[in-house]
C-alpha cells in the first residue's frame, strides 16, 4: 500500500521550509527514524505567544519504504502537497496513497545547529 505524509494547514502568512533531510528515496525507514526537519516561520502577521520561528522534526511511527521526497534542504514546502510518498512493500507498483502515514511531528524549542547555515 502507498501512504503519504501531509502537513497540517497553517495560516496563509506562515512559511514552511525543509531544513534537513535524513532519508533518500529507496531507503527503508524503521519506526523512530527521522525523515526531515522543517522550519516554520510565523514572523509575518499577528503577534503570537510563541517564538516566530519554530523547528519541527517528522519522525516515523511505522516502517515503510521512502519512494519520493520532492523537497530538498532550503526548499519551501507549499500547503496541500504531500511531503513524502512511501510504500509498505519495496516493489509495490505505483498507486495513489491509500492513507496517511503514521508519524510524529515534534517541535524543537532550540537546537544550536539549526541557527547556523551549512
Amino acid at each position: 500500500m502507498w501512504i503519504a505524509i501531509s502537513l497540517p494547514r497553517f495560516a496563509e502568512q506562515v512559511t514552511v521550509k525543509a531544513s534537513r533531510i535524513y532519508a533518500t528515496p529507496g531507503q527503508w525507514l524503521d519506526p523512530g527514524s527521522a525523515l526531515l526537519d522543517l522550519t516554520v516561520d510565523m514572523s509575518v502577521g499577528a503577534l503570537r505567544d510563541c517564538p516566530p520561528v519554530s523547528a519541527c522534526r517528522i519522525v516515523m511511527r511505522e516502517g515503510a519504504w521512502l519512494r519520493a521526497l520532492p523537497f530538498g534542504p532550503g526548499d519551501e514546502v507549499p500547503a496541500d502537497v504531500s511531503v513524502a510518498l512511501l510504500s509498505t512493500e519495496a516493489d509495490e507498483p505505483e498507486a495513489a496513497p491509500g492513507r496517511d502515514a503514521r508519524v510524529t511531528i515534534a517541535t524543537i524549542l532550540h537546537h544550536a545547529d539549526w541557527w547556523t547555515q551549512e
